[in-house]
């Protein structure tokens, strides 16, 4: 074996490819606290995937600028920037980085209002590396770099070599679906459409985030034909929807709470109130309480939100998907347009930024004739960091005055969204007592419990004052996700409401209260205790005695009545009980499929 010259070695030729393997290992100890101790550094076939797209990107970039010290800087940089954005964002939310995730980057000044930077030895450590790797090859670069005159041939064909070796490592991993498919799986590295959370502890940064790259596409529908359409229309355009009869030009008022779950589901927690006390006796003549199950869990308020309003599902859109500003194109049949329709009043009331989540441009082709935010109110009332719940209570009774017909207002609240980091009111009304809780956490708690209270006499508040009005009201409010409490959800973790796993392994943390109310009999429609949004906005419409809606939305109505809900990996029956989404009927879900993809793409 021929022994290695060190005299004549060209370190920095060496370093160069050295540097690639360097970095996936400093942004592996940067997350080291996501990754499954066994699967830290990888399978050796997965570190070397990973080091060789590496690899692979630090040439083209380097061809690209006929400069290896550019491809270095540019490439670390890069992949750093990924992996603290997907740090900060596993920790905040328990979800990775996603490519999804940048569709909100126009909205990155609003987003940094709540997010923090965990520091931690092993975070702090893998980012030292990162800027010791570049720093090192930086001097090998100045000190033993050989100059050579530009030469535009050479410079082609370098490139061109380098362009196709990065273009067929970028082809395979990210958008080849036999390789996803067929190869990954046999290096237990998947690439799943609803657990990124599992995929990126197990396979780390770069194989959970560059190969969903080619999943942002929504793929047509097997069997995807105007003709099969036509057919699935005309099994269903006849079907009857089911609504109350008899009623005329209902008031409908929708709600969206920020945060609103129920804190007393967690065990060895005291509570001198029970902060739902309003709405969680509501059942009877005039209303209806149950359980939600959300999509959601710590933020992406929009995806629960935007099934409610159209009853079509985020399961057959690429996970971590952001449905107004990514998928909503063109008109689409939503609840406000059914509403408009049938001659509303059609208004969108957000006690925050309207623009956010590409709301502006979505609300008008879903039928809203009118979006309120925050910088049209006078006046507002700010409770802790936010305009208060009442205020917003006050705004929508302020829009039925001046409605000139029957209103659909969909309202969406603020007040209890985190970060709940910082002391935010100067007085409770209720207090608790949480023993296995440290002060942080237990402010955390507080905080959020105070923000559901005030939802639930918000709610009540309202119910008040329409319940000797003339004119017929409904009110809908639903929790849009739980609150992200403590590190890493340490709050829900110490009180045994949360195993410390993934959140597929956790259920509960989807489900939040709905409750429904209206100033007149609606006991006569059978209202199930566990729904989803699709389920709750098709009996909005019910329950306002609409019966003239779109076809489509009788075939929702068929299907919700069979599974009330339909999330990733699992739904619920009629019957209340959890079931697996492999037995859910495969026909009614290839119609789903079709329709769906109808409505948002064709």
């Amino acid at each position: 074996m021929k022994k290695i010259d060190f005299k004549t070695l060209n370190y920095e030729k060496t370093y160069y490819f050295m540097s690639a393997f360097i970095l996936v290992m400093a942004l592996n100890i940067l997350q080291i606290k996501y990754f499954n101790v066994g699967n830290i550094f990888f399978s050796l076939v997965k570190l070397l995937i990973t080091v060789g797209f590496v690899v692979s990107l630090q040439m083209f970039v380097s061809s690209l600028f006929n400069n290896k010290l550019v491809g270095v800087y540019i490439t670390n940089i890069l992949l750093l920037v990924l992996g603290v954005a997907s740090y900060i964002k596993m920790f905040q939310t328990s979800l990775p980085l996603l490519p999804s995730s940048f569709s909100l980057a126009s909205q990155l000044g609003r987003i940094s209002e709540f997010i923090r930077i965990p520091w931690s030895f092993s975070f702090v450590l893998g980012c030292v590396i990162i800027a010791l790797n570049i720093a090192i090859y930086t001097f090998l670069w100045i000190t033993k770099h050989e100059k050579v005159k530009f030469n535009a041939k050479k410079y082609g064909i370098s490139f061109l070599k380098s362009f196709v070796v990065f273009y067929l490592v970028f082809y395979l991993m990210c958008f080849n679906t036999f390789v996803k498919k067929c190869v990954f799986p046999l290096i237990d590295c998947n690439i799943t459409v609803s657990d990124s959370a599992t995929d990126y502890k197990k396979n780390g940064l770069i194989l959970s985030f560059f190969p969903r790259l080619g999943d942002m596409n929504v793929e047509v529908p097997k069997n995807y034909s105007a003709d099969n359409l036509n057919k699935i229309k005309s099994n269903w355009e006849n079907k009857e929807f089911g609504a109350l009869e008899n009623l005329d030009g209902v008031n409908v008022i929708a709600i969206q709470s920020e945060s609103l779950w129920d804190p007393m589901r967690l065990k060895n927690v005291e509570y001198s109130v029970d902060p739902l006390s309003y709405i969680r006796n509501i059942e009877g003549k005039n209303g209806h309480f149950g359980k939600f199950i959300t999509p959601s869990f710590g933020c992406n308020t929009c995806i629960p939100e935007f099934e409610f309003l159209t009853s079509v599902s985020t399961v057959f859109l690429p996970e971590g998907g952001y449905p107004y500003s990514q998928f909503l194109k063109k008109p689409v049949t939503s609840l406000a347009k059914v509403f408009k329709d049938n001659g509303y009043e059609t208004t969108a009331i957000h006690t925050y930024d309207k623009e956010y989540y590409g709301r502006t441009t979505a609300y008008p082709m879903m039928g809203f004739d009118e979006i309120l935010g925050d910088v049209d109110f006078e006046k507002p009332v700010i409770k802790g960091s936010y305009i208060s719940d009442m205020y917003m209570a006050d705004e929508i009774i302020k829009k039925f005055e001046e409605k000139k017909s029957p209103a659909f207002i969909y309202a969406i609240s603020m007040q209890n969204h985190g970060d709940y980091k910082k002391e935010r009111y100067n007085n409770y009304d209720i207090t608790l007592k949480a023993p296995t809780l440290n002060d942080d956490e237990l402010r955390e708690l507080k905080i959020t419990t105070q923000g559901v209270y005030d939802a639930d006499k918000s709610f009540e508040y309202l119910t008040k004052y329409f319940e000797n009005k003339d004119e017929k009201v409904i009110i809908v409010m639903y929790g849009d996700h739980l609150p992200f409490l403590g590190d890493d959800s340490s709050v829900y973790t110490k009180l045994g409401f949360m195993k410390n796993t993934t959140l597929k392994d956790n259920p509960n943390v989807f489900e939040t209260p709905y409750v429904i109310w209206a100033n007149y009999d609606i006991s006569s429609v059978n209202i199930e205790s566990i729904v989803g949004p699709q389920y709750l906005g098709l009996n909005t419409l019910k329950l306002a005695g609409i019966g003239d809606v779109p076809w489509q939305y009788k075939f929702f109505d068929e299907f919700y009545k069979k599974y009330t809900v339909y999330q990733y990996g699992f739904a619920y029956d009629q019957n209340g009980n959890k079931i697996d989404t492999n037995v859910v009927d495969k026909k009614l879900l290839e119609e789903y499929k079709t329709i769906q993809y109808n409505m948002l793409f064709e």
